[in-house]
Parts: structure tokens; sequence; C-alpha cells
């Protein structure tokens, strides 16, 4: 089997939210796989959870210990939903495992699986072969619910941004997402969460006292920021200054969090080197700069909190007259945030991502309100690389935001 293959092969099946947990437990006992042989750390939160896990993962594997990271969805390359002490395994381990699937999966049970069912048992069997020692496991959708949750033994549980998303499965309010994310809580385990509104947090509240599970909020008060520009932030927490490459007020909360949360799991390690991968990590696709003269910056905000935190970026860093690259799928409600950024861009390109939920350009033009602003319909990202190079001068900046999955097609043309 070839590595093509093997990714086809995977990705040969039907895309959609898990339902009924059982099926995939008859998967699980197929494989010999056993929630014994981990140390499970979850995540859930609406935003957050990618950044929050990268750099958790990385304090852990600096730290002498193996980790396993389940994340989702990837930019560019499959792999990097199962990373293994943040590296992606080589295509050699890929086609190894994907044959070991294929030989055991049933036509009929691999039909019965979603697309992010058979990720997630790729991502098991990568992690059970390397013998990881701890697991990062990021939810889908939700939580209480989510295939990821199907494991009782969590020893950490954390929860990051709650705001309205997927509001179809989740529910119309705050409050009924909270109890999907917090589903993840586990009895008599470890919680850090942000805090949220007084009624999202007595939710997490309730859930965490009903499991017997110790609960740990993240006060934004204990966060003293010193300095933020657009190629990075200088910040205070814990009585240490620290400083990141990552653009934002939202990724230095992320940041603090997954550093309280290393702290919960009591694993020894050294200052400077935590100090120093906060110093340097980047994560991939969260308003991060790509590029200098000109400036590129993506960001793949996709829902309405995401793209409300990177308005208030471009705000608070003084963005003004940029070329603005758009694209986004058809079941997200977030034409009122976007329009605020649109009003401070000076160019629009409307274009259509490669996926089969993308919404076409021209119908998310009408549901938006373009005040006359310019804009151009390019279909695909090599016109738009071609536009970039033919038009943009170097003092200009570019932003592209609107889908994860946009912002990693970029990155492969770019």
């Amino acid at each position: 089997m070839e590595f093509d293959e093997a990714l086809a092969y995977l990705e040969d099946v039907k895309y959609g939210h898990c339902k009924d947990l059982n099926n995939f437990k008859e998967v699980l006992a197929l494989f010999n796989i056993d929630e014994s042989d981990f140390k499970i750390i979850q995540i859930a939160g609406t935003n957050g959870k990618g950044t929050v896990g990268t750099f958790l993962s990385n304090f852990i594997a600096n730290s002498s210990k193996k980790v396993g990271h389940f994340i989702s969805p990837h930019l560019i390359d499959y792999r990097e939903r199962f990373k293994v002490n943040n590296n992606i395994i080589s295509k050699e381990k890929f086609i190894e495992i994907t044959e070991i699937i294929k030989d055991k999966l049933s036509d009929k049970l691999k039909n019965s699986l979603t697309y992010f069912e058979l990720s997630f048992l790729v991502a098991l069997l990568v992690f059970k072969h390397e013998k990881v020692e701890y697991l990062i496991l990021e939810t889908g959708i939700g939580g209480r619910f989510d295939i990821t949750n199907i494991f009782s033994n969590n020893i950490l549980s954390i929860i990051t941004t709650i705001a309205y998303d997927h509001t179809n499965i989740l529910g119309n309010s705050l409050e009924e997402i909270a109890y999907h994310k917090s589903g993840i809580i586990k009895p008599y385990s470890k919680v850090v969460s942000y805090c949220h509104t007084r009624e999202v947090d007595e939710i997490i509240e309730k859930e965490a006292f009903n499991k017997k599970a110790v609960l740990d909020f993240l006060n934004k008060k204990d966060i003293k920021f010193l300095k933020m520009d657009i190629n990075g932030s200088d910040f205070i927490f814990l009585s240490e200054e620290f400083h990141t490459s990552m653009i934002g007020k939202h990724q230095i909360y992320n940041i603090c969090l997954a550093l309280k949360a290393f702290l919960l799991l009591n694993i020894a390690y050294n200052k400077t080197i935590i100090k120093s991968i906060i110093n340097k990590l980047q994560f991939e696709g969260r308003m991060e700069k790509i590029n200098s003269n000109p400036t590129v910056i993506v960001d793949g905000a996709h829902n309405d909190e995401g793209l409300e935190i990177l308005n208030k970026n471009i705000k608070y860093l003084n963005l003004e007259d940029f070329i603005l690259i758009v694209g986004s799928m058809n079941d997200k409600n977030i034409f009122n945030k976007l329009e605020k950024i649109i009003l401070r861009a000076k160019t629009v390109i409307f274009t259509k991502i490669d996926y089969e939920r993308a919404i076409e350009p021209e119908k998310l033009i009408k549901l938006l309100n373009l005040q006359n602003k310019e804009y151009h319909i390019l279909t695909n990202l090599k016109e738009i690389k071609e536009f970039i190079l033919n038009n943009v001068k170097k003092e200009d900046l570019v932003l592209i935001t609107g889908s994860l999955y946009l912002v990693g097609e970029f990155k492969k043309v770019f």
C-alpha cells in the first residue's frame, strides 16, 4: 500500500457527527484498545483547544515524558491529527497502521464510522504502538456525547471558551452548550477551566461537584499584559515574566490555561525550558504571521466567537486598510462579525474552500453588507497567489480568515 492509497482508504467514509458510542466500543474491542493504556487529558471548548493542547503537549514532551496529541482538523497533512511528542509519524508508520485497520475492520463496520471516528481510531492505534504515556484528546463537537468521551478515566479535563457554535447539535443557549462541554469531567479527576459567565460556570461547578472532581478556574485578573504587537506579546503570570511570538490576548489566555493545566499534572519540569517553549512556539493557523514584506497573517476563525476575538485583535493592534481574504462553510452564521472586519479592510477577496460544506462566494456576498467595499471573487487559491504577487505592495498587510480549511489550503499554496 502506498501513502496515497492509505489516505484514500481512510478518507472514503461519511462525514457527520457520531450519535451512538456503542458502535465505537465494538471497534475498540476489536483492536484491543483499553483506556488503561494511557493517562488521558481531554480538552473541550468552542475555541482555543488546539493552542492549549499544543502548548500542553510541548510542556509534557520537554519534561521527559512521551505524549500523544489528537487534534482536528489538520491544516496541510492528515498526519497532523495524531502527533507523538509534537511530531507527525512517518509515512511508513502511517501505512502500517492503515494496513492493520484494513485487515481487521470489515467493510460494514468501516462504513458505519464517520471521518472523525476513523481518524480517532488511527490516532489511538498510533499512540498504542508508540507506547505514549500521556494522551491529549481534543473533542470534535461538544464533549458529553463526543466520540473522544468514550473513555471514563481522564486524569485531567480542560474547558476552554464556551460560545455559540454547532447550535443545531449543542443547543441555543450558553448553558446548554456548557452542559455538553462539561460532560468531559470524569469522577475523582482534576479540572481546569476558563472563567465564563456566572451561569455557565455554575454548570461546570455542578458537574465537577457531582463527579467529586477537583475544579480550578483560570482567573484572567491574574495575568498582567505588558506589551502586545504584531510580533508577539509580553506578559506576567504566576509571578513570572514571559514572551510569546503568538499574537493576541486570547492566545496569552490559552498559554496560561495550558500552563495551569500542566502544573496540575505534578510533572517535574525545568522552568527555563518552559519559558523557552512559550517564547518560541507558534501554533499554526491562529493569528500566525507567515510572511513579511508584505505581512501575511492567517487566522482560522470560523465561528462567532473566533471572529469576535479576531476583530478585537485587529482593533487592539490598530490594523486598517488591509487586504482581506475570506472563505467559509455553509453552516456558519458568522456574517455580523465578518462585516465588522470587512469595514476595516480596503479590499476583500472572496473564495471557495475545496470542501463539500463550503459556501459559494456569491452566496456569502449576498449575506453580507459590504457598504460599497471593493471586492473580488477568485475561485481558487492559485488565482489568489497571483493576485498577491501582482497587486500587493511590500508595505501591505494581507489577512486570511473564515475557516481553518482555508488557512490550510492557503499555506499549501503560499
